[in-house]
């Protein structure tokens, strides 16, 4: 026990410092603050050994407000199956009951089996074994469990409370942890008798899916048959004690441990191998960030060239990718501006239907702050950005006179003209939804509700034109496989989208959180560009 405490300590301690470490090497990396930051930082053990304490007490509390959540999805399965068999609708033990069923059979036992499939070596474990030089027979099993329980402390809270008011208390607890920990086992035991034949995909489907059938008739028998006091039973939870008691001993005891495990390893090199679908998802997700880049990569069609020879270097390379995706982003202005077509469709269909529909101008400047919101969504900043590293960055960046500081510069300004255009006809286009509604709705709106809205929305442009160039160039965080490795990137990211959410939250009838928010932007753009000029010479630099 104290073996397997220490694995699993070792493992999170390892897992924080390293995420701990590489927030502060590219946090130091920025420009101005990073000068503030001292290096000192990175050996600070009292404070990481805190913070790994802390960070697990938050992920278990994540963790149980998702369970949490899933267990009001099955309580509302749980009503409507009530509601089709006709009984009342009143919080009775029998529909909790019900509930703790279909949690047990759907999250815990269904899902947690799907693990059967996949590899249970991630490529964290993986990692984490080769950089210390452990042995993974002795490394795998504790860190497989433990992420086991971790999920059954997490469902502690939300099942003791459905466990009261089915009249189970604690023994509800108890069936999902032994439940919990049967899908587990069985699900490793099958992961063990199979991993060397390599499934395809269709027999993993038939299998996962064809299982689900044979799991919710099982459900329907024991609701339909009444039987759901003997499923609860203390008989029954001792069979269950004693059937996970010999799925582990089944595991635990495997005889081609050895095999196995050198199974799985060979399998995380090959990216073809069924058992590597996790971790080629995970990797997916990190590529998430250069979705649209790619996409639009997949979709071009090169037409005639035209001729740039009169052109040079950097003007030359980005006039020519613009040209080549012109047809790819027209379309997407295009969609854009039919969607602000619609909404002047719909505009004037209402004050057909209700000519007496009226809108203030406080409940017009009320509703400005939105358009942070609205522009987070359907400027092209992001797509830009995606759209030049993909397709042309990630090539050109191992070039000498690539990253030469003239190279950059022009790069940088031609790019963020070119998405402050694409940007500014969807700014057109808000602009004329506003005025329609204002000659529409607004028949008392003044000049400086107008002028301020057209202030705000370039301020908004050259926000979404400027921002997402500026923080590419700043840091650069993709490699050449096209992951995400700086973590002040995706944190910058969350930022910027809490600021559009937090602006859907403010209730303002006056022009001053406007202007000011509006020369805030203006500020952080001018400035922005002298910190780009100054040191995006220095950073604009391939990942490794």
């Amino acid at each position: 026990m104290g073996e397997f405490v220490r694995t699993n300590w070792s493992y999170a301690q390892v897992k924080l410092t390293q995420s701990i470490n590489g927030l502060v090497y590219f946090a130091r990396k920025i420009p101005i603050i990073g000068k503030k930051i001292p290096a000192t930082l990175f050996r600070v053990y009292d404070l990481k050994l805190v913070l790994l304490v802390f960070a697990l007490f938050i992920e278990l509390f994540i963790k149980g407000l998702f369970k949490f959540l899933w267990c009001l999805i099955y309580y509302a399965f749980a009503v409507g199956i009530t509601m089709i068999m006709g009984e009342s609708l009143n919080i009775e033990p029998s529909t909790m009951r019900l509930t703790l069923l279909l949690l047990i059979t759907g999250s815990i036992f269904m899902m947690n089996s799907t693990k059967a499939f996949f590899t249970p070596l991630s490529s964290d474990i993986y990692d984490y074994v080769r950089q210390f030089h452990l042995s993974y027979l002795k490394i795998l099993k504790p860190l497989n469990f433990f992420e086991e329980v971790e999920e059954v402390i997490a469902y502690f809270v939300p099942v003791f409370i459905i466990g009261i008011m089915a009249k189970l208390a604690l023994r509800a607890f108890l069936f999902v942890v032994v439940w919990r920990f049967i899908s587990f086992a069985s699900a490793q035991l099958i992961n063990r008798r199979t991993v060397r034949k390599n499934w395809s995909k269709p027999l993993i489907y038939f299998l996962s899916y064809g299982g689900y059938v044979v799991v919710a008739a099982i459900v329907y028998g024991i609701w339909k048959f009444q039987l759901m006091n003997a499923f609860f039973s203390y008989p029954m939870l001792l069979v269950l004690i004693g059937l996970m008691i010999l799925l582990f001993r089944l595991v635990n005891n495997y005889k081609f441990e050895s095999q196995y495990v050198s199974n799985l390893v060979a399998g995380m090199n090959d990216e073809s191998s069924t058992l590597n679908w996790k971790e080629q998802m995970k990797k997916n997700n990190s590529q998430n960030y250069l979705k649209d880049g790619i996409n639009m990569k997949k979709k071009l069609k090169l037409n005639t060239e035209k001729d740039f020879s009169s052109l040079k270097g950097s003007k030359m390379l980005n006039t020519l990718l613009f040209y080549r995706y012109e047809p790819i982003l027209r379309k997407s202005v295009l969609l854009r501006l039919v969607i602000f077509a619609g909404i002047l469709v719909t505009f004037i269909g209402l004050k057909i239907i209700v000519p007496s529909t009226r809108f203030s101008e406080n409940e017009a400047i009320n509703v400005l702050p939105v358009l942070f919101m609205v522009m987070y969504f359907i400027t092209f900043g992001r797509k830009i950005v995606q759209m030049c590293f993909v397709n042309c960055d990630i090539a050109m960046l191992y070039y000498p006179f690539y990253r030469e500081s003239s190279t950059i510069l022009s790069g940088f300004n031609e790019r963020f003209k070119k998405t402050f255009q694409l940007n500014g006809l969807c700014v057109l286009g808000i602009f004329m939804d506003i005025l329609v509604a204002g000659l529409l709705f607004g028949n008392q709106w003044t000049w400086k509700f107008y002028l301020m809205s057209v202030f705000l929305l370039l301020a908004l442009n050259c926000l979404f034109s400027f921002h997402e160039l500026f923080v590419y160039y700043l840091l650069q965080p993709f490699t050449a496989n096209m992951d995400v490795v700086n973590p002040v990137y995706k944190w910058i990211s969350g930022v910027l989208y809490f600021i559009c959410y937090m602006n859907l939250r403010v209730r303002s009838t006056s022009y001053w959180y406007l202007i000011i928010i509006s020369l805030v932007i203006v500020v952080y753009v001018s400035i922005g560009l002298i910190v780009i000029k100054k040191k995006a010479p220095q950073t604009f630099r391939i990942k490794n």
